[in-house]
């Protein structure tokens, strides 16, 4: 079966910020920031496309986060300066990768699942849900309804409650350790939302290559968290990571999205990239976005996210003011 390539990666909508910034509306200022963060994402981008340096770094994992203040505090220092860590996670991870491999080489379930759904009754024309892909990457994007149900409905057994449930504890963890109010972080849990969830399951299954599925880029998140594997790379300025760790089904990697970086300038959104493996690979990665009424330096989400995808501060900066005057 081929499944229509309709994304590659989804426009989610999302929201959040530091309580002082929620309320205020928007300013010069807060125009600026945003387009200030588009400007260096975009520059280190372009370095990043250009580095050949790579290293492997054996990385220990944080223990449990939330427990212990001076391991929040070295967690939060870690992510300052290299943009990603490696946590231990609640639960094993191990065998949500599993299910997740089984679902997405089951063409049937995929049927089942459905292709790519758009949001854009609800104004988010960029926006969807469901099955996306091709014989060599295979994605369904899981979203929830205003009840907490996931979307799409069918997913056949796969454990989309537990696997929500592991990701998201330590995501809201880590969210808390770096300083961030996990209140304004779209919980996908919730079940007074009132929408369609912002925050997205993404299963992702890449078939074995030497190629790059996806080059340097960011995520539109607070943060990003997934279990740890082998194929995903972060650059940290000079070269590009590929961390190792011990052999362990409990590990996830967190890393910084440009939401995080918007609301808070001592973190930067992490470049990084999804490169080929010998053998193929199956992530499950929970993208921690805002609520869709929540307004970072005053602006709205869905145009805060617009203005993301701009080439340059000037092209965000116009966005954002044709909207907003």
């Amino acid at each position: 079966m081929r499944l229509r390539p309709l994304l590659l990666c989804s426009s989610l909508a999302f929201a959040g910020g530091l309580a002082s910034v929620v309320e205020r509306a928007p300013t010069a200022a807060g125009i600026d920031r945003i387009g200030a963060v588009v400007d260096r994402i975009r520059t280190t981008q372009r370095f990043a496309a250009g580095v050949a340096d790579r290293c492997a770094p054996l990385v220990d994992p944080f223990g449990e986060l939330g427990a212990d203040p001076a391991v929040d505090e070295e967690f939060r220092a870690r992510l300052r300066r290299c943009g990603y860590a490696v946590c231990r996670a609640p639960t094993p991870l191990a065998p949500v990768v599993d299910r997740a491999t089984a679902l997405l080489r089951d063409d049937a379930a995929l049927v089942a699942a459905g292709g790519a759904v758009s949001l854009s009754s609800e104004g988010r024309s960029g926006e969807y849900f469901g099955a996306y892909g091709d014989e060599a990457t295979r994605f369904v994007d899981v979203r929830f309804d205003g009840a907490g149900r996931p979307l799409p409905r069918e997913l056949g057994a796969f454990p989309v409650d537990d696997a929500t449930a592991a990701l998201a504890d330590l995501g809201f963890r880590a969210c808390a350790a770096a300083g961030l109010d996990p209140a304004l972080v779209d919980d996908p849990r919730s079940s007074i939302r009132g929408a369609v969830s912002s925050t997205a399951l993404r299963l992702a299954w890449y078939d074995a290559s030497d190629e790059t599925p996806f080059d340097a880029h960011t995520d539109a998140t607070f943060l990003t968290v997934a279990p740890f594997s082998p194929g995903l790379e972060f650059y940290d300025g000079a070269a590009w990571h590929a961390p190792r760790a011990a052999a362990d089904d409990d590990l996830a990697v967190v890393w910084a999205g440009s939401l995080l970086e918007i609301v808070d300038a001592t973190f930067a959104a992490t470049v990084h990239r999804v490169v080929g493996t010998p053998e193929p690979r199956t992530s499950t990665p929970l993208l921690l976005r805002g609520h869709p009424a929540a307004r970072p330096l005053g602006v709205p989400m869905q145009d805060c996210w617009e203005a993301l995808q701009k080439r340059d501060a000037g092209e965000a900066a116009d966005y954002l003011r044709a909207r907003l005057e």
